[in-house]
């Protein structure tokens, strides 16, 4: 009996080594690597920790804008520096050709006109750039599973494989976000990441990519990471960066390389499949902006394909005039609204953008969203709406979002309002969340 016993338990005991060898087995194949589905599992323990009841902001401003009387005035206070191009988000011809047409008013004369000369055949140059194709999967990457809040970090390290470059999320991370509890990381900080370790390197961020655009760098070989909302369930939703590295045109299918959705992967990893819509949509959110990063020798045939909107000058002037007539077109859309915010901001027009910044909220936006945007806090302050600053961040950040950004803004309402020590307070809770962050530093000593 007791040796029946006995191997009961051995044979029980077998069964689970061989069970556990499996399912780690399995873990590894589906992640891609031991270190992928440690990665992973880190996630999924974060995740089960109990966290602090969600304060979500409820106050929001009145709409009182009109659509339509609010483009008229943006319209009526542009001016061109110099006649440009209709400002429409345009793609360049696929295959340009260059032509030579040349005609002369006939003039009579008594004497005969001489013969014309043997036309000369038209050149149609090679063009830099491939058309889009109907299917892209970019391969010769490492795909990066983040670890708790580090999307940004870990996506820019797959960017930079891709680019031959080997940094790890950790690397990207001590700049990026040196607080492992920060939950966001601003693009202009992932831009200034890759100026300063490669010079090699060309790096653009840009606002309002299209699909098509897209589609065309991609056939072309240039990936580009972008900034997406992320919303796995309803009124859930949370701000992601995902690097996408194909299409599929007969599924209707973006392919990206997303450090957290793990949904279908495969071994090895060749990106997940997410509707084109869809992705747009929540694209769409964050005003379509992208960030481009490739190598110098590459600068002109990215040159040839994005036109004038490589430039950062135009293609800001190009999302203006284009979100202008979204307005126009889709006045109920708040993300539009806040990105004409944020434009109007970079355009050094602080009043129209608080006016679109509280129409946006008026309308409705995501609870997470000014985790992620801290433009309205710029604007608002720009105004001398102090209180509302004060208040609109303070109530972001009991939601469950800190960070340097939220108690910098804090400080300047607080120091315009005259209350140094909580100036001061604030500050320096924003270099506890990122130590190097310079505005806080320069405020800090008076600037």
């Amino acid at each position: 009996m007791k040796r029946r016993l006995l191997f009961l338990i051995v044979l029980v005991g077998l069964f689970g080594v061989v069970g556990a060898g499996g399912l780690f087995a399995y873990g590894v194949y589906r992640y891609g690597s031991v270190d992928g589905l440690i990665r992973r599992g880190q996630v999924a323990i974060a995740q089960l920790q109990p966290s602090e009841p969600v304060v979500v902001p409820t106050f929001v401003p009145e709409a009182t804008v009109d659509a339509a009387d609010f483009v008229a005035d943006i319209e009526a206070d542009t001016v061109e520096e110099e006649p440009t191009a209709t400002p429409t988000f345009e793609l360049p011809t696929a295959q340009p050709i260059a032509t030579s047409t040349e005609s002369a008013t006939a003039i009579p004369s008594a004497t005969p006109s001489p013969e014309p000369p043997t036309p000369t055949p038209t050149i149609t140059p090679t063009p830099i750039y491939t058309p889009a194709a109907s299917f892209v999967n970019l391969t010769g990457y490492r795909h990066n599973w983040q670890t708790w809040n580090n999307c940004g970090p870990a996506t820019l390290a797959t960017y930079l494989s891709y680019l031959g470059k080997w940094d790890t999320q950790v690397d990207t991370a001590n700049f990026l976000k040196p607080n492992e509890l920060d939950k966001n990381v601003q693009v202009p900080e992932i831009v200034s990441y890759v100026q300063q370790r490669y010079p090699d390197l060309q790096v653009t961020a840009l606002h309002n990519g299209s699909p098509e655009t897209m589609k065309l760098l991609l056939s072309n070989g240039v990936p580009a990471m972008i900034q997406t909302w992320l919303e796995e369930d309803p009124d859930d939703g949370m701000g992601h960066y995902r690097f996408i590295v194909g299409f599929d045109e007969a599924a209707d299918e973006w392919i990206v390389s997303d450090s957290y959705v793990s949904t279908d992967v495969t071994s090895p990893y060749s990106g997940i499949r997410i509707d084109y819509q869809r992705m747009v949509d929540h694209w769409d959110v964050f005003g379509k902006i992208f960030v481009l990063i490739y190598p110098v020798e590459q600068t002109e045939l990215v040159q040839s394909i994005m036109g004038d909107n490589l430039d950062p000058n135009m293609n800001h002037q190009l999302a203006l005039a284009e979100y202008s007539q979204r307005l126009s077109d889709d006045a109920d859309n708040p993300f539009v609204w806040h990105t004409m915010g944020n434009l109007l901001l970079a355009d050094d027009r602080p009043e129209q953008a608080a006016q679109a910044y509280d129409q946006a909220r008026a309308i409705g936006l995501p609870w997470r969203m000014f985790w992620y945007s801290f433009g309205v806090f710029e604007a608002y302050t720009a105004v001398g709406r102090y209180d509302e600053v004060i208040e609109l961040a303070q109530a972001t950040i009991d939601s469950g979002g800190p960070g340097e950004e939220l108690y910098y803004w804090i400080g300047i309402a607080q120091r315009n309002l005259g209350n140094d020590a909580a100036a001061a307070s604030a500050f320096n809770q924003a270099l506890y969340w990122n130590p190097s962050h310079k505005p806080s530093q320069q405020a800090l000593q008076g600037g």
